[in-house]
């Protein structure tokens, strides 16, 4: 019985050990995954960032395009009339 017991033990020893093993290694993955999605996510703010800046600057740019051109409609229709 004796080394029924102890091998019991030991059984119960090794399987605690994988378990705190295998709880620490899905730890740090989870950790590492969290890691890597606030990186992705920060990338992709910065390109949307990016993106934004991008379709303002270009929107700023067209209104000022039609602005001159309205002047200029508005400068040669004085010399056509």
């Amino acid at each position: 019985m004796k080394t029924s017991d102890e091998q019991i033990k030991n059984a119960r020893s090794r399987y605690q050990e994988l378990f705190y093993q295998q709880e620490a290694n899905l730890e740090y993955l989870y950790d590492q995954l969290t890691e890597r999605i606030e990186k992705y996510t920060l990338q992709k703010q910065k390109q949307l960032a990016s993106k934004a800046k991008y379709a303002c600057d270009y929107n700023f740019r067209w209104k000022q395009r039609l602005q001159e051109q309205k002047w200029l409609d508005i400068y040669m229709s004085r010399f056509v009339s």
